[in-house]
């Protein structure tokens, strides 16, 4: 019979070491074989019983470190991918104005101390107009700003230069007709 011993020694673990039992005469003896078994093929075959896992050994193995790594560099990836396009979408300056379909106004709020530059645009349904074009309240001077965007540069604009106090209202008409309607003249 063949069986392992571990030794300790100062606190570590140390084998196994195998060794073999056998009998001489009336006295049991103990051999020593090695730290490995050696390998007998014909008691292999022997003693093989018949189980579903003797059948199918599975050829493909999965390196689980290699998954994670490339499972958490993708989460990278889209992560990234997500802050780069709020990043980049933010700068865009959009919901400043509302329209009333009723009376035909379009309203542009602006706090005390904003100023709104003369060539900003207005999308309506896919047409660009300027404000400039539209627009025929007064106009002032100075550094341009609007709460919650990084817009810069200095000079015409509608609003009022200064400390950010109180709301500023612009209101306008502006008729919207169809394009491929021409209006008569």
């Amino acid at each position: 019979m063949v069986y392992k011993k571990y030794i300790y020694k100062n606190g570590k673990k140390h084998g196994p070491y195998y060794y073999e039992s056998y009998r001489e005469g009336d006295k049991v003896k103990k051999r020593y074989i090695g730290t490995t078994l050696p390998k007998n093929e014909d008691k292999k075959k022997k003693n093989k019983k018949f189980s579903y896992s003797t059948i199918y050994k599975p050829t493909i193995k999965i390196n689980k470190p290699l998954i994670l790594r490339s499972t958490a560099v993708i989460m990278l990836l889209a992560v990234v991918l997500v802050l780069g396009v709020v990043l980049i979408n933010n700068n865009k300056i959009t919901g400043l104005a509302t329209y009333n379909s009723q009376s035909e106004e379009i309203t542009i709020q602006l706090m005390k101390g904003e100023l709104l530059p003369t060539n900003t645009q207005i999308i309506i349904d896919g047409t660009t107009k300027n404000l400039e074009e539209i627009i025929t309240s007064e106009k002032n001077n100075g550094n341009y700003y609007l709460q919650g965007t990084n817009i810069s540069g200095l000079g015409e604009g509608w609003g009022s230069p200064g400390t950010i106090n109180k709301e500023t209202t612009i209101i306008f008409k502006y008729k919207i007709t169809n394009p491929k309607e021409k209006p008569a003249e």
